[in-house]
């Protein structure tokens, strides 16, 4: 129903990754998290959201890697802002996560339009890592925007509204498998954002 969260929980292991996937439909808001509750205030239980950045606005998290062993609740949440008490179908899939690794030294293209969403790949490192990470847009439109997430933060956040390029020098955090999300900031919801994005390690 409307203005209230359907909520589920399933058990995972440390370190698994997960595709979180939901469909609702495509005339409203719709919000995705997940949370973790047991000795944790009240602002720390919430650990992932996501506001639509699936395909046509869908709600998606890939991936999704415990930190810890145990029990984790999704939310799912959707409100057209035009009626009250509604009932809406929607589906939710939770699967061993597909996503694509980047690999070292070798360039990544792709293509980023509203029907895809925005694009997404893991990488593995260890803490003290240092590498280098080059972005480049490709087409003649969309708005360059790269976010980089250890499990914990944000590594690196860039948008360039008139930048065709990026380079950025990092030293890694943690161990373990980072994200990369790369989307297309334009205003104009139509455009296409092709790209190029390079990782390459530095030798210490």
């Amino acid at each position: 129903e409307e203005d209230l969260p359907t909520v589920f929980a399933f058990e995972s292991p440390a370190g698994k990754m997960w595709d979180i996937n939901a469909t609702l439909p495509l005339n409203g808001d719709v919000f995705l998290g997940i949370y973790r509750f047991g000795n944790r205030e009240a602002w720390e239980t919430l650990i992932e959201t996501d506001y639509g950045s699936g395909p046509d606005g869908q709600p998606r998290i890939r991936p999704f890697i415990p930190t810890e062993d145990g029990t984790y609740y999704i939310t799912l949440w959707y409100d057209d802002w035009d009626t009250e008490y509604e009932t809406y179908d929607f589906e939710l899939t939770i699967s061993p996560s597909t996503l694509l690794s980047i690999p070292n030294n070798s360039p990544i293209t792709g293509k980023i339009t509203n029907e895809t969403g925005n694009a997404q790949y893991a990488y593995s490192g260890k803490a003290g890592d240092k590498i280098v990470v080059t972005m480049t847009r490709l087409s003649d439109e969309g708005v360059l925007s790269l976010v980089m997430y250890s499990v914990e933060d944000e590594v690196i956040t860039f948008t360039g509204r008139n930048a065709s390029s990026g380079r950025f020098e990092v030293e890694l955090p943690l161990d373990g498998v980072y994200q990369f999300m790369i989307y297309n900031a334009d205003y104009d919801e139509f455009s296409t954002l092709e790209y190029e994005i390079l990782v390459e390690s530095v030798q210490k």
